[in-house]
């Protein structure tokens, strides 16, 4: 019942506004409709610019630890302390969440010194530890279940983390649509096998390649301005609103 009143409202609306590429082609195949993409938009937030750091470095993940995304972060703490204890390498992954995981997840997360769950953040006090990062992560779970409710939703963390010209590392399956879009465009560096060695092989290329990060730090700035612009974004919006009572082109 729910399908069936989804298609009469694609089919009664002028305009549908999908958040990315995928959702749209798959929506329009499905569902029928004419669609038109706006993404997820980011405010300027001016960080300094990123430097190597020949130090500690520092992994940050700020966002929700559900649809079992807490196993996979739990996959590159081992990997930070496996590097550490076979090479030397020195990182450490700080987890933020709003909402408080549990008893188990808190466990995989919290393994001293190389990665921790440190709660809630606000927004100024997001904004001071991405200062800090040397590379922002972004996960989604493996399991096909997880995949499928993820597959066409490109997260909100992403248009924030490329606004703040730090190195995205990301990990998560090829065929969700924020690992695709991070893909297509050359925005980080990836890993999309679940597969232990796999997910440690990326970590030490983050760790070890000072000058990938930067690049990556202001290649993502740059796509932001362009593509994630809150202001072009909003201008969009109201241009397909204001259109609405006119025929569509696909």
């Amino acid at each position: 019942r729910l399908k069936r009143a989804f298609q009469w409202a694609c089919l009664y609306s002028t305009r549908i506004i999908a958040i990315g590429d995928k959702m749209a082609h798959e929506y329009r195949s499905r569902f029928g409709g004419n669609y038109f993409v706006a993404m997820n938009s980011s405010e300027r937030l001016c960080l300094p610019r990123y430097r190597p750091s020949n130090e500690t470095i520092k992994f940050i993940y700020a966002g929700n630890l559900g649809l079992d995304r807490w196993k996979v972060l739990a996959l590159i703490a081992d990997s930070l302390a496996e590097l550490y204890d076979e090479e030397g390498l020195k990182g450490e992954l700080s987890v933020y969440s709003l909402i408080d995981p549990g008893r188990h997840a808190r466990s995989a997360l919290n393994k001293s010194p190389y990665s921790f769950f440190k709660g809630a953040l606000n927004t100024e006090e997001l904004i001071k530890v991405k200062v800090d990062a040397d590379v922002l992560v972004h996960v989604e779970a493996f399991d096909r279940k997880n995949r499928h409710i993820t597959r066409l939703s490109v997260s909100t963390k992403i248009p924030e983390y490329l606004a703040s010209g730090r190195c995205i590392f990301a990990v998560g399956p090829s065929d969700v649509a924020s690992m695709e879009y991070l893909a297509d465009n050359d925005l980080g560096i990836l890993s999309i096998s679940g597969d232990k060695q796999d997910v440690k092989r990326a970590t030490r290329e983050v760790m070890i390649n000072g000058h990938k990060r930067m690049y990556y730090a202001q290649k993502g700035l740059d796509f932001a301005r362009k593509r994630h612009n809150a202001e072009d974004v909003a201008l969009s919006m109201m241009q397909i609103i204001s259109n609405a009572n006119y025929p569509a082109a696909y």
